[in-house]
């Protein structure tokens, strides 16, 4: 009879084994949802609290006759106990309707970031070197006008210098439009930090949501 006995299940690491009971509360869980989904109503919370304990203590029960033909690197399994302690075997986390709320919140949050500081990362180059080009652009037909201009008066005009050549009559217009580009510069310096920032934020909100499921 002794060499009839059936060969005991094998696995390497005690990790195997939490890892198959997390699987079977996971599957325990997913048909508790199925078939009793949580609603405001008291009387199905209770009756979802009763069968999630039922469940508990049949998943228990069957890791401990499941342990005894397992064995781990050779060597008997032992109890459950060994394994799992016994918070983590009657841990069925119930369904929190505001956590998940709050999760979907910050979910579309990150999302609507993230599809910000996208654009402003493709667009913001664009916009910054388009108002530069449309400055220096108007700086140097300002700067051929005046030039022109110089080359069609009479250089011995009294008015002008002794190279012939006027103040800048356009300064002022220069200043400005230099002073404008500045500004835009410096406002897309400031925006991607920030939107990165709300970003980051936003991230770190979901990871501690995430780890309170």
């Amino acid at each position: 009879m002794e060499g009839n006995r059936m060969r005991k299940i094998e696995v390497q690491s005690p990790e195997d084994i939490r890892y198959l009971f997390d699987n079977l509360c996971r599957a325990a869980k997913e048909k508790i949802d199925q078939h009793l989904p949580p609603g405001a109503a008291d009387r199905d919370d209770e009756l979802r609290k009763r069968v999630e304990e039922m469940l508990t203590e049949y998943v228990r029960r069957t890791f401990e006759h499941a342990v005894r033909n397992i064995s781990v690197n050779g060597m008997d399994a032992g109890p459950i106990e060994t394994y799992i302690s016994k918070n983590e075997m009657e841990e069925l986390e119930p369904y929190d309707r505001k956590l998940h709320t709050r999760f979907t919140t910050l979910q579309a949050q990150l999302d609507e970031e993230t599809e910000k500081l996208a654009k402003l990362r493709r667009e913001a180059p664009f916009d910054a070197a388009k108002a530069y080009e449309d400055a220096l652009k108007r700086e140097l037909e300002g700067d051929e006008r005046i030039i022109q201009s110089l080359a069609n008066e009479d250089i011995t005009d009294p008015e002008a210098g002794s190279l012939g050549i006027r103040p800048l009559e356009r300064k002022e217009d220069i200043e400005e439009d230099y002073a404008r580009t500045a500004e835009i510069l410096k406002a897309l310096q400031t925006s991607l930090p920030a939107t990165a920032h709300k970003l980051t934020r936003a991230n770190d909100a979901l990871d501690y949501v995430q780890s309170k499921q």
